[in-house]
């Protein structure tokens, strides 16, 4: 074992449009949730590993001298052995030129960053099945072999076995057993960030390899160990904590979201640009524009309730794009919408973002000269997302989370908003029509934690596959 080489594994859960597709589980919903109490009355925890469900040829999880519980030993050709599963953001890549975040295709671009979400230590890995595309490499057969393990093993979630939940879905099941009472997440307001000197962070190739990636693997494990050594203190001043796995059930999250939009009919339940629309459509009325501001904005702050505003949608300025502005005579108004997103226009070296650019449009007339009144501004978002943006914002735009600029409005907020006012917004005929699919389009998204969400999309896929 001393002379065995180490590599850790990363993984990005699913949550973008993919899912939208009828039928459609996102494989890492499971990475949270113990399995059901099996036929030897243990619970166990399992994890996905992107993509297929395929663990290489050359990575062993477990005990290298015994058979495991799954029937596999160590072979000589897996000659690294893998501790750790991390479940980590989008990778982000900065501009060598000007330090602004750019897309991640950008060929020019440094090694991707990315945010650690989770810490996962690994017990064992348990099908070493070819995941080839076509019956001829494997895939059918795979499908069929760990079908055959998760019944032998009684692997099922919320009363269902997984490959009955996931029918005739073109991807294998499970990768690995992990360890349920060695999970580490990120602290509500944190962010860990960890900068590759070399390493690209791709879905298909999530791997950190001791010897040929030495300086990354060595300081991505050094994170790990030092945050766990935190977590694991009386008094945690890290920025893991222990995170206490649960099984699936309604008791879990609470409220169960099942109610369909005419945004799941398009594809769109996720699309941060049709929330954006929905919530411009909303509030292009000042009656309704200023009862939103007069209800959000902070205790204290002034607002120009005596004067009307120039509503717009994706407003450009210099450095940048708001989602939806508001301009009077005395006082300007922005809203930035995020479901998915991140910070846009970073300059790390400078310490700001967007936000930056946007407060100091908002500051100012036309012509350059200061306002009497200081900008409203607003971040709307999902509930589970707010905490992250604001560790952000500490990170990245110091000045604006330090004056507490920016006012964060839950989803949760916005669906009490619009229930209160709903016989003013019916006003609007569209509106009128479509009111209660928008309130519940918010809704959906009215999550307290990201567990809640991948539970409730777990929960909605037993119950459409009832098996």
């Amino acid at each position: 074992m001393a002379n065995e080489k180490e590599v850790i594994i990363l993984n990005k859960p699913f949550l973008g449009g993919w899912l939208n597709e009828e039928g459609r589980i996102g494989h890492e919903i499971i990475d949270f949730f113990l399995a059901d109490e099996n036929k030897k009355g243990e619970k166990k925890y399992y994890v996905y590993n992107n993509p297929w469900g395929l663990c290489p040829d050359d990575i062993w999880v477990g005990d290298s001298e015994k058979v495991n519980d799954y029937g596999l030993k160590k072979t000589e050709g897996e000659k690294y052995i893998a501790k750790y599963m991390v479940l980590a953001s989008d990778a982000h890549a900065l501009d060598d030129k000007t330090n602004d975040e750019v897309a991640s295709t950008n060929k020019k671009s440094k090694p991707k960053s990315f945010h650690i979400l989770y810490v996962i230590k690994l017990k064992a890995k348990i099908h070493r099945f070819d995941t080839g595309k076509g019956e001829d490499k494997g895939l059918k057969k795979g499908q069929e072999e760990i079908g055959t393990l998760i019944e032998n093993n009684g692997i099922a979630y919320n009363g269902k076995l997984l490959n009955k939940i996931y029918g005739e879905d073109d991807s294998l099941y499970l990768t690995f057993e992990a360890d349920p009472n060695f999970v580490y997440k990120v602290k509500e307001g944190e962010t860990l960030l960890f900068e590759p000197e070399k390493y690209n962070f791709a879905r298909n190739r999530g791997y950190i390899y001791e010897d040929t990636l030495e300086a990354d693997y060595k300081k991505l494990s050094d994170i790990i160990k030092k945050q766990i050594d935190l977590a694991n203190k009386k008094d945690n001043d890290g920025k893991l904590e222990k995170y206490q796995l649960t099984t699936l059930g309604e008791a879990t999250i609470g409220k169960h979201h099942v109610e369909k939009t005419f945004l799941d009919l398009i594809g769109s339940t996720d699309k941060e640009q049709a929330f954006t629309n929905m919530l411009h459509a909303l509030l292009n009325d000042n009656e309704i524009f200023k009862k939103f501001c007069n209800t959000f904005r902070k205790d204290g702050s002034d607002f120009a309730n005596g004067e009307d505003f120039k509503i717009e949608r994706e407003k450009k300025i210099k450095g940048g794009r708001m989602d939806i502005s508001g301009e009077g005579k005395l006082q300007k108004v922005i809203i930035e919408n995020k479901i998915f997103s991140g910070l846009n226009g970073k300059k790390k070296d400078k310490k700001i973002s967007q936000l930056s650019t946007y407060y100091d449009w908002g500051s100012k007339d036309e012509n350059g000269e200061e306002l009497p009144l200081s900008p409203l501004c607003f971040i709307t978002a999902p509930d589970a997302r707010i905490a992250y943006i604001k560790a952000e914002m500490k990170e990245y735009d110091l000045t604006m989370a330090e004056k507490d600029i920016f006012h964060f409005i839950p989803y949760s907020k916005i669906v009490e908003f619009l229930e209160e006012n709903e016989e003013l917004l019916k006003l609007n005929e569209l509106i009128s029509l479509l009111f209660g699919q928008i309130v519940n389009a918010f809704r959906n998204w009215s999550y307290k934690s990201r567990e809640d969400l991948y539970a409730d999309l777990f929960l909605k896929a037993t119950d459409r596959n009832n098996a």
